[in-house]
């Protein structure tokens, strides 16, 4: 494989932006009062496919997805970060009802896969058991009633709490309406949403994740589609392997719509429409769930013992997709270093398992980020459960790589460090 020439040098993604004035986020959308929740678009039902009023813009808005794309690769500068307009860290429970971490239900999903880590807080920021670039945690969930047929509006899951929202209820949708807005309106009673922790197999409530881009646009600015993607792979990703753990796997199937699109895991059939994205593999113990971290650059260090990375990437990827591994030492990882929007030095890792698609934007590009992160996210679980630490590389600038199968960019990256850089060994 070989890499072309770095133009520019990009400035780093961790100088953030939309400061008062500057463009709106990805795809022209106004973001949310400062400290606003983003709402799900048209809070759609996870039996829904995509938004027909989203599908009337048609080819206008692929051309807008296109071009955020383009100008994410090209390295445009965020600029300074502007911190009175943060907004807030995830989507609260207004009336929030709890959720136990044990046993089989909802509540013990959510807590392996989605939730805060309760000993865990960066610069003020409670870290989550999924990772998220610059820790803004794009990615809201919530959970819908199986015996609605996908027809309610579904509850946020508060990750901060642990909890989901117990209202305003709805009124049932009417009969034959599916879809967003098929409720008669906000605010009407509804049947309440079955125990959320039982451990009833038959009854498991579907999860969607929404994305909530102005988190990511506020600091990331135009470089921001690709890790809200690879963001929203991850988070399925973890919801699938919580599933698995728990022996009550779920499939995973995307509608794709830009910086809005979402991902249903269910454990029936996915929306209409929708990119099928796999199901939960073979289950790692909670042990390694709750042990995956993104380690510190300089803690990632050679010797790495690969148990078989690449491989395990590539059951998730798609057409057009590849995934290597990079050993240390690597002549390309110089090369890397430079495309990898300012990180540290990637030189001296014990390994970088690198994902690669298509290198202009098309009608796949969407689904291969998720994707991407999907496979990131299952190698990483791997590589703890072997007594590795790993951290995912997520932002690339013009990283065109010229190999086999021909020239791939690349989307994603798992930065690897072996046992003797600080961990123990395996993880049981």
């Amino acid at each position: 494989m070989t890499v072309p020439p770095p133009g520019r040098a990009a400035p780093p993604p961790g100088r953030a932006a939309q400061p008062p004035g500057r463009a709106a986020p990805p795809l022209g959308r106004a973001a949310p009062p400062p400290g606003g929740a983003a709402p799900c678009p048209g809070h759609a039902a996870p039996g829904s496919g995509p938004d027909p009023r989203r599908d009337r813009a048609g080819g206008a808005e692929e051309a807008r997805t296109a071009a955020a794309f383009r100008l994410a690769w090209s390295g445009a500068d965020p600029g300074p970060t502007d911190h009175t307009t943060r907004p807030a860290e995830a989507t609260t429970a207004a009336r929030p009802v709890r959720l136990t971490r044990d046993g089989t239900g909802t509540g013990a999903l959510l807590a392996l896969s989605l939730a805060a880590d309760p000993d865990r807080v960066v610069g003020g920021v409670r870290l989550r058991r999924v990772p998220s670039a610059g820790g803004r945690y794009p990615v809201d969930a919530r959970v819908h009633d199986p015996t609605t047929d996908g027809r309610d509006a579904g509850r946020v899951y508060d990750p901060l709490a642990h909890a989901l929202d117990g209202g305003p209820a709805r009124e049932p949708a009417r009969p034959g309406a599916t879809g967003p807005g098929s409720h008669a309106r906000p605010g009407a009673a509804v049947p309440a949403l079955s125990d959320p922790d039982h451990d009833d197999h038959d009854d498991d409530p579907d999860v969607v994740l929404h994305l909530s881009p102005e988190r990511t646009a506020w600091r990331y600015g135009p470089r921001s589609l690709p890790v809200l993607l690879l963001d929203l792979g991850h988070a399925a990703a973890a919801v699938l392997a919580a599933a698995a753990t728990l022996r009550r796997p779920r499939t995973a199937h995307l509608v794709p719509d830009g910086d809005r699109s979402r991902v249903v895991l269910t454990t029936g059939p996915g929306p209409d429409g929708a990119v099928a994205l796999g199901a939960s593999a073979d289950p790692h113990p909670a042990a390694v769930l709750r042990a995956r971290r993104s380690a510190p650059f300089a803690s990632l260090r050679p010797p790495v013992a690969d148990p078989g990375l690449d491989r395990i990437a590539r059951t998730r990827l798609g057409a057009g997709q590849h995934a290597a591994l990079l050993d240390a030492g690597h002549p390309l990882l110089a090369a890397l270093t430079r495309r990898a929007c300012g990180l540290p030095d990637l030189t001296g890792v014990g390994g970088l398992l690198v994902v690669t698609g298509d290198v202009d934007p098309g009608p796949d590009t969407v689904a291969q980020h998720v994707r991407s992160g999907l496979a990131a996210h299952d190698a990483w679980l791997t590589a703890t459960a072997a007594g590795l630490r790993a951290r995912p590389v997520g932002c690339w600038v013009e990283a065109v790589l010229h190999g086999p199968g021909g020239r791939g960019r690349v989307q994603h990256a798992l930065a690897l460090g072996g046992h003797g850089s600080g961990r123990t060994g395996r993880v049981a």
